[in-house]
Order: structure tokens, then sequence, then C-alpha cells
């Protein structure tokens, strides 16, 4: 398992030996201080994640999350506007266990870090943000940072459950189990698959016309674009830009 970050990368082995590499400036890579470094070098091991699999890794422009099979969230580097989720704007060299009651005691199944701002989702199928907010990517209503993780209202996703999310640079997407997707944040270039280019404070659900009635099954996010893969009659990947839906192809 493997991440990229803006300047750097982690990496993940079969031993839950976490490895980290590239520019480390604001202590992202988790070595326990602020220095590049040109080869990978462990960041962590059993002792950190008690013993428990890496599920998963995400890597930001300046931070890093990971999330264990327990369901517990580790987080560091760059934390000046809460996107480390740990209810400070502080800095953090190696990588910080956010406490499991910031998400009323779910398990977290999956983290997603963007430019500046982090989402997560638990086992109870909500989903929660922190971070930079400036464009509206964490769905809270407003453009206020939130240092801390802050639960996306269920009510602005119809009370579906949440399975998966995917943070852009400055906007966010999530996916329900029945294949239906929200978008929120900044909707420079049409990035929000809305056919217009206007930032959402609020999740905004895409018309399931969009993907020709085909159940959506993952979802990424780049800056700023975004893509899904459908599955229907065949499975399809399906860029956005300029505010239109199409297949993505070659460039």
């Amino acid at each position: 398992m493997a991440a990229c970050g803006r300047d750097f990368s982690v990496a993940v082995t079969e031993d839950i030996e976490l490895f980290a590499w590239g520019e480390g400036g604001r202590g992202h890579l988790g070595l326990g201080a602020v220095l590049h470094q040109q080869q990978p070098a462990r960041a962590g091991g059993p002792e950190l994640f008690g013993n428990q699999r890496i599920r998963l890794a995400s890597a930001g422009f300046c931070h890093l999350a990971v999330v264990a099979e327990d369901g517990a969230v580790y987080t560091c580097g760059h934390g000046v506007d809460g996107q480390l989720g740990l209810g400070d704007g502080q800095r953090r060299r190696r990588l910080t266990r956010v406490p499991q009651a910031l998400f009323a005691g779910s398990r977290v199944v999956m983290v997603s870090c963007g430019f500046s701002h982090t989402m997560a989702v638990t086992a109870a199928g909500h989903a929660w943000t922190c971070g930079y907010n400036d464009k509206g990517q964490l769905g809270v209503v407003d453009r206020t940072n939130r240092l801390g993780f802050t639960q996306v209202d269920a009510g602005q996703l119809g009370g579906a459950r949440i399975v998966m999310a995917a943070c852009g640079g400055a906007h966010s997407v999530v996916v329900s189990a029945e294949g239906r997707v929200w978008t929120f944040g900044h909707g420079l270039n049409g990035c929000l698959g809305l056919n217009d280019e206007q930032d959402r404070l609020v999740p905004a659900l895409l018309s399931a016309e969009v993907f020709e009635g085909s159940m959506i099954v993952m979802v990424a996010a780049g800056a700023p674009r975004c893509m899904a893969v459908a599955r229907g009659s065949e499975r399809e990947a399906l860029g956005v830009g300029r505010g239109i839906l199409r297949p993505a192809g070659p460039g």
C-alpha cells in the first residue's frame, strides 16, 4: 500500500511498517523531525499501531493520515488549519492517534486527505471533516475552518449510509451504499459535476441521470477534478471537467 502527497510518498509493508520519503519541511513524514528524506525511512511500526494492520493511508499537501484495522486514525504534519483533526492548529512530527470519541465512538473505515482538509467515513455510515474550509469543502454550511472532526449533517445527505469519500484540492465527494454521489466545496472547472462552477457549502446530490442510472462504486478527486467508476451494463470510468460528465480517456 502506498500514498503520494505534494512532494512526498509513504508506503506500508505487510509487517505493519510505515516508510516515508521526500520533502518533509512540515513534519508530514512522521519521522520526528522537520527534514527532507532522500530514501525511505521508517516512520512507525507495530508498536505505534497497536499491532493492528494498516487499512489505508492518505497523503495531502503537507499532512498524512493513516487508518488501522481497529478503526483508529493517526495523523501528522502541517496542522495550522486543523487538517489533523486533533482540536488545535499545531504541527505534529510523528503520527498521533485521533481520539475515537471525536467520531461518536464509531470506528473509522476510510480517510482521505485534500490540500488542507481531511475527511473520514465511519462504520456507522457518517462522514466527518476537518481543516481548511474557505470554499465549503467541509460540507458544514459555512466557510469556517474546523480544528477537530465535525460530522457532515446526515440530513444534508438524505440520511444515506456513506461508504466512501474522496478529497480534492478544495472540494469533496462522498458515495452512499446505494451508489449515489454528493459533492461539495470549490466548483472551479465544474469539478463538482453540477454543470456550473459555483461553490457548494453543503453536499449537493448528483442526479442519477448524470450516470445514466448506473450505480457508482468508487470515486477519486484531484485539484480540481473528479472521477467516478460506475457499475452498470459495463464498468466505466467517468471524469468531470467544466461541469460535464464524460468517459475518461487519454490525457
